[in-house]
């Protein structure tokens, strides 16, 4: 018996290791609806907001510089050449008037899935139309566990960008040239994704707790 759990042991850890050496960001082309939401609606319209508790208390979003905060889309936004911002949903959303410092998402517990609506702009006229955003994605302990750098499309519209990864996932930051505003963000933590990859960490502990007695 007891040589039977050291093999299942020795297994789970052999594919424990494989996927964190295999580990990574992938991007999710669908939108999809997460056990934790935000769509700024119930925040009220202000700048200069250096840190706001979102999704319900579940993530705190922090803002790089002043000027950035909730907007009432699109008569507060504009977005240069490509035009004044439409949003996602309603007529609220969250962004900053200039600057390429990042916004931190910072979970309360690590998520695997993470995605919303989001557009970026810059002052050079050469490049607006192809302006690049940057995604960094961190886990528990600081560790960068993986970037996506996105080119927004050529329009005034927020676009779905979402993210899966097979490690939790606790601090998000994403910068832009030099306007970055974005709505209706979606997160699973965990626990709220079904399946395998959700209970995998939690086997692995029961393990180590019934190896240790």
């Amino acid at each position: 018996m007891q040589t039977s759990m050291l093999r299942f042991v020795s297994l789970l850890a052999l594919a424990s290791c494989a996927l964190s050496a295999h580990s990574q960001i992938a991007v999710l082309a669908s939108p999809f609806t997460g056990a934790h939401q935000e769509d700024f609606s119930s925040l009220p319209v202000q700048i200069d907001v250096p840190s706001v508790s979102i999704m319900g208390g579940f993530a705190t979003l922090t803002s790089p510089v002043s000027q950035a905060g909730v907007y009432n889309v699109p008569s507060d936004y504009s977005l240069n050449a490509k035009g004044s911002l439409s949003s996602s949903t309603g007529n609220f959303g969250f962004g900053n008037d200039g600057s390429n410092a990042p916004f931190s998402f910072e979970f309360s517990a690590p998520v695997l899935r993470f995605g919303g609506y989001f557009n970026a702009t810059s002052l050079n006229a050469a490049t607006n139309a192809t302006t690049p955003m940057t995604f960094s994605f961190f886990d528990a302990g600081g560790a960068l566990i993986g970037t996506d750098v996105w080119v927004t499309p050529d329009n005034n519209l927020l676009n779905w960008r979402g993210y899966s990864s097979t490690v939790g996932i606790s601090r998000i930051e994403i910068s832009g040239t030099y306007s970055v505003p974005f709505d209706d963000l979606q997160a699973d933590s965990v626990s709220s994704v079904p399946g395998p990859l959700a209970a995998l960490p939690f086997a692995l502990m029961a393990i180590k707790r019934r190896k240790r007695a």
